[in-house]
């Protein structure tokens, strides 16, 4: 992986299942814990949910090789911190990581126009704050997470969980 390039990133563990992640969630106690989107055994929206259940602070940026807005939807409704593709930088996926460890919401151009346009098909896109908006237009817009209007600090605003919910559901 690309990220053992980064002066500023430590990779403290790897696996190969949810199972394996919540374990090691447990053992090792990273700042940030960065999850594929598709696990053999599980949901990720089911791991991340586990992981948070055990301690809320944990921060969870869910990496997928797809925009699928359902999936993205139910990550993020399970609490993680971001949703980014593999097809991004090593660069910007560290800096996705940093912004993560500071509980600043992270998306990339591709997840963030497939949720935008099922949350607009849903008429949801009123629940969301303006500055929430503003996030995900500006991350629709460009090909770079950072290049959004100021950092989104999380939690999310309660319209943005319901609007995230009812795409997930």
């Amino acid at each position: 992986m690309y990220l053992g390039l980064s002066n500023c990133v430590l990779i403290a563990g790897e696996t190969d299942c949810g199972a394996q992640s919540l374990a090691m969630a447990d053992a090792l106690l990273p700042d940030v814990i960065l999850m594929d989107g598709f696990l053999p055994d599980m949901t990720c929206a089911s791991a991340v949910h586990s992981i948070l259940a055990v301690n809320r602070a944990r921060k969870v940026l869910v990496f997928g090789t797809v925009s699928d807005p359902r999936l993205v939807a139910q990550v993020l409704s399970a609490g993680a911190v971001g949703y980014v593709t593999k097809r991004m930088s090593g660069e910007a996926l560290t800096d996705a990581i940093m912004a993560a460890s500071h509980n600043e919401f992270r998306i990339d151009q591709y997840p963030a126009e497939d949720l935008l346009c099922e949350l607009d098909r849903l008429s949801l896109s009123d629940r969301l704050s303006a500055q929430e908006l503003a996030v995900l237009r500006s991350a629709a817009r460009s090909r770079t997470v950072t290049d959004a209007p100021g950092p989104l600090k999380l939690p999310f605003s309660p319209g943005m969980r319901k609007a995230l919910e009812a795409v997930a559901a």
